[in-house]
């Protein structure tokens, strides 16, 4: 399997930014903050996201750029996990940073990995039926 992560996996729409953040669930896992919800979008690919890193926390632009592009690494590598969690379902997530150190690329795996753990935790619990 290809780790292209291209324009086909990015969020462009303000309107289904918006959609994700008042009607997406949350799932937190220190240093990331997830949004994600199910949705319809003509793109071939199973699902989008969105990376943010706040200004806030790292004022310089290439700074938040580096960021963005280890998380699109470790996203590409970790596709096949992602395409897992809901298989029959599109999906997009919008992904933000939010410790105030910058990362290093091992660290930020293995702290995705976490996350990802977090959220099949999470969609078994509200899958399954409550006595």
């Amino acid at each position: 399997m290809d780790n292209f992560f291209g324009k086909n996996y990015k969020i462009c729409s303000k309107k289904q930014i918006d959609l994700l953040f008042s009607e997406g669930k949350t799932v937190k896992s220190f240093p990331f903050v997830l949004y994600f919800r199910a949705a319809e979008f003509e793109e071939p690919v199973p699902y989008q996201f969105v990376f943010s890193a706040p200004k806030r926390s790292f004022k310089r632009a290439h700074d938040r750029n580096y960021i963005k592009r280890l998380f699109r690494e470790v996203v590409s590598k970790r596709k096949t996990e992602i395409e897992a969690l809901f298989p029959e379902k599109k999906m997009h997530y919008f992904l933000i940073y939010s410790n105030k150190e910058l990362p290093n690329l091992v660290r930020l795996t293995n702290d995705f990995d976490k996350l990802l753990l977090k959220l099949t935790e999470k969609l078994s619990q509200e899958n399954t039926p409550q006595l």
